[in-house]
């Protein structure tokens, strides 16, 4: 059997995959002994009820990591457990319980959004390009899944009126200019909570016939 790989001027292409794939074991372990841990090719988020069993996770995770020959960065990483955490982008804080975005993060979708909002008739690949750095943000914006349903609409129905070309040109509906407006106006003082106090009501409703 043959593998070819990509070489790009920072590394190998299938270097994210592989690494991620390798620490999965990495990771299961930590799992099993209830531990909760989150990893993005090389960065880890390691979460606790307290600081005691903080710094367990943290010598657990520490101790496996060294197993396979990786060694953690003491400069780079958080080794003291804290109430508020940076972590891919995203500010933690267990304070406020809430999830809050980096200045560098809303400045990158709101010129996004303006850029795709000044445009005639942008690619379907600028759309798509713009959708998906939307769902990123949905961890630092409240209700942001409620603002993106149109956008995603349009592309869809471009793309089966191009047989999924995506380097074609494609319209807004009124409907997905209003969400890139609500994206501009409200992801600078967005956040994200990450608990909800218990409901007193719960109303329920038949599927909506629009889609």
């Amino acid at each position: 059997m043959v593998h070819q790989y990509t070489c790009l001027p920072n590394g190998l292409f299938s270097a994210p995959c592989i690494f991620t794939k390798v620490l999965k074991p990495v990771y299961a372990s930590l799992h099993s002994l209830g531990h909760l841990d989150l990893g993005y090719i090389d960065d880890s988020y390691l979460q606790g009820d307290n600081a005691k069993n903080c710094s367990s996770n943290i010598r657990a995770t520490a101790f496996l990591f060294n197993c396979p020959g990786f060694h953690l960065q003491p400069t780079k990483s958080v080794i003291i457990p804290t109430q508020t955490l940076t972590f891919l982008g995203f500010k933690f804080d267990s304070f406020s319980m809430t999830v809050v975005q980096m200045e560098e993060k809303i400045l990158q979708i709101v010129e996004a959004c303006k850029r795709l909002q000044n445009m005639t008739k942008p690619l379907m690949s600028e759309v798509a390009e713009v959708i998906g750095l939307v769902v990123s943000n949905f961890a630092g914006v409240q209700f942001g899944p409620l603002h993106y349903c149109f956008l995603e609409r349009d592309k869809t129905h471009a793309l089966i009126t191009h047989k999924g070309d995506y380097k074609s040109h494609m319209t807004f509906t009124s409907s997905s200019v209003a969400e890139l407006t609500w994206w501009i106006e409200n992801v600078p003082h967005s956040s994200r909570y990450f608990t909800h106090p218990t409901s007193c009501m719960i109303i329920q409703t038949d599927a909506s016939t629009l889609g």
